[in-house]
């Protein structure tokens, strides 16, 4: 049996799979105790002494009291056999292990990271914004710049005022002060940041057409990259507006393939476990 740990700062989901990757038991979404203990329970009710093997995801560990840290050593010291493997990885490497060529992948949360996947299978990553914005704006980080540098190109100048406005509707007060921390970025490593995803400069016209809407022209402008998968995993889930309103666009945009929620812990972390030799 296979533990597989996705261990976040406020939620944590993990399974124990077979072999041959088959689910037996599954929580989501509870708090990151539940790593340190609900696994050991279910190993006791069954009367096994370990797992054959571990992935755990990283990207909450920080967060961890030093008690907590000294419970999960003890506990990765006893749950996995001694001929048993131990993959570490972070939110990263988790949703890149699920990529496809030609695709986006966004992570919030405390480990928020941002994936983009060209026709060639190469891959860029930006991300590490949560715990410095918090868990679930984290890769807001990335849309705001995404913004400033399609408004800098298209009309020379910064966007205070409108992406503040933007910022407070689709997000609530708490916009206003997120965006107050971007501003003070300089503009060059912003444009820096969100011009890498970015394969030409707009069009003025389409930015002055899709703008006033939002969540719509960060969206469109995804979309007017081609990307044929998009990816969304984690902590977006602790904003159902926003994430249906991501979705919605999609399913009505013509993507070739539909948006998917990752779930990171059933297919990167089970992915990393079959190609543990190389981890």
């Amino acid at each position: 049996m296979i533990l597989l740990a996705d261990v976040g700062r406020s939620k944590t989901h993990w399974s124990v799979n077979d072999t041959e990757g088959r689910v037996i038991r599954s929580s989501r979404w509870e708090g990151r105790q539940a790593v340190l203990s609900e696994p050991y329970k279910w190993l006791k009710e069954t009367g096994s002494a370990s797992f054959d093997g571990m992935v755990l995801g990283l990207a909450g560990l920080t967060a961890l009291s030093s008690a907590e840290k000294t419970v999960l050593e003890t506990c990765l010291k006893t749950w996995i056999r001694p001929e048993g493997h131990l993959v570490l990885c972070t939110d990263a490497d988790l949703i890149s292990a699920c990529l496809l060529p030609e695709s986006l992948a966004v992570s919030l949360g405390s480990g928020s990271v941002l994936i983009q996947s060209g026709r060639e299978g190469s891959t860029r990553i930006t991300g590490g914004w949560g715990p410095k914005f918090g868990d679930e704006l984290g890769a807001g980080w990335w849309w705001i710049q995404l913004v400033r540098h399609v408004m800098l190109v298209a009309e020379g100048r910064k966007p205070t005022d409108a992406v503040s406005v933007w910022m407070e509707k689709q997000i609530g007060s708490g916009g206003r002060e997120l965006l107050a921390v971007a501003l003070q970025t300089s503009d060059e490593k912003a444009m820096q940041m969100a011009g890498e995803f970015l394969t030409e400069s707009p069009d003025p016209a389409w930015i002055s057409s899709t703008f006033s809407s939002g969540w719509q022209s960060l969206m469109t402008g995804i979309r007017w990259n081609q990307y044929r998968h998009v990816y969304f995993q984690g902590g977006l889930t602790g904003i159902p507006v926003i994430h249906q309103l991501i979705l919605d666009h999609f399913l009505q945009s013509g993507v070739e393939h539909a948006p998917t929620r990752i779930d990171n812990l059933l297919k990167g972390a089970w992915f990393l476990w079959q190609h543990r030799s190389v981890c």
